[in-house]
This record gives C-alpha cells, structure tokens and sequence, in this order.
C-alpha cells in the first residue's frame, strides 16, 4: 500500500511539474515577441529534467533561461517568422495567379516549406544545448535535419499528432507544450548524444548522418 502510495504521489509530482512549465510558458508568450524566449526557456527546463532529474524544479531554472535566451529569441522570432511569411506570401502569389514558370515557383516554395518545417524541428534543442549565434542555429538545423532525417519526420509525426489530440481533447493544452518539448528534446539529445558533439571548438556540421 505504501509502495503504491509513493507511486502515485510521484506521478502527481511529474505531472504538476509539467503543468506548471506550460503555464509559465504560455505566460511569457502573451507578449508576442517572447514566443521563442519563453519557448527556449521551456525546452531549457525538460533538458534539465532529462539530463540531470526532473526534481531540478520549474521556476528558478525558467525564469534564468528565460533571461539568458531572450535576446536571442526575439532576433530569431523576427527573422523565422519572417521567412515563414515569405513562404505563405509566394504561396498566395503561386496559386492566385498565372504567369510563366508558375510550376516551378509553386514546387520550389513547396521544396522549401519542407526544409523550413524540418529545419524548425531542431532550432530550441540546438538553442539551449548550445552556444550557437543565430547563423550558426540556422546552419546547424538544416544540417542535423537533412543528415537526422528519420528523426525529423518523427519529431514532425510527433507534432502533428500532439495538434490533432489537442483540437480532440481541448484539456491537453494545459500540457501539451511541456510534454512536446520534453519528448522532442529527448529524440534530439539522442542524436547530439550518439555522436558526441561538443560546440566551442567543434562544430555540429562534424555529426555524420543516421
């Protein structure tokens, strides 16, 4: 009975933990231009759970990382949202108009929302693992998501199934971010772990595909 007891309080314990780091990271995204900030802070923590203990705590560790990639967050929020809406713009242009190469133009910007959606699989991991500038975190994201290829589109399966169970079961937002940061952190520290990438004096690009 105590055994079980223990269990269960233990289980209640993770799952407040990860309750409470997806409220604070739904918190600190209500500005807007903190979204990537608040979402570095929140992929920091579950690294922190998953490299060290999950007792690590929420608040000390969130609100420091928080702080620590703010700066960064918001130069890379500006910069991928834009190309994100680059990517919608031609999208429109493609298919509310004809002109000549219209083909064309429709397949490369399609070739190129999959890069990008790949390449966004990796840009937190890489954020809080690394010291990395924001050429760098672009650099090494579309390398790791081209050369880790089979753990991209799982990660992308991942997301797209944690989406569809959140629109089904509307209470799962209340966790959805922390677990989806935890599992996919976890899926990515598997590929820094396999090849022993150590940043500073090395770089990612040494890691040799899957």
């Amino acid at each position: 009975m105590g055994k079980s007891t223990n269990v269960f309080f233990r289980v209640l314990e993770i799952f407040t933990n990860f309750l409470v780091l997806n409220i604070l990271w739904i918190i600190f995204c209500i500005p807007v231009i903190t979204i990537f900030s608040s979402t570095a802070a929140m992929v920091g923590v579950t690294r922190k759970w998953l490299t060290k203990e999950i007792d690590y705590g929420v608040f000390k560790p969130f609100f420091q990382l928080f702080k620590e990639n703010l700066k960064q967050g918001i130069g890379l929020q500006f910069l991928w949202i834009g190309l994100g809406m680059i990517l919608i713009t031609d999208f429109y242009i493609v298919l509310l108009f004809e002109f000549p190469g219209q083909t064309i133009i429709f397949g490369l910007t399609i070739f190129a929302s999959i890069i990008y959606l790949m390449m966004s699989v990796y840009l937190f991991p890489l954020m809080v693992n690394y010291h990395l500038s924001i050429r760098g975190l672009l650099k090494n994201s579309l390398f790791l998501s081209i050369g880790s290829i089979g753990t991209t589109f799982l990660c992308l399966l991942i997301l797209l199934t944690m989406g569809i169970l959140s629109y089904y079961l509307p209470f799962m937002v209340l966790v959805f971010g922390s677990i989806l940061s935890f599992v996919i952190f976890s899926l990515c520290n598997r590929i820094f772990e396999k090849h022993k990438v150590q940043l500073g004096n090395y770089s990612v690009q040494n890691i040799q595909p899957e």
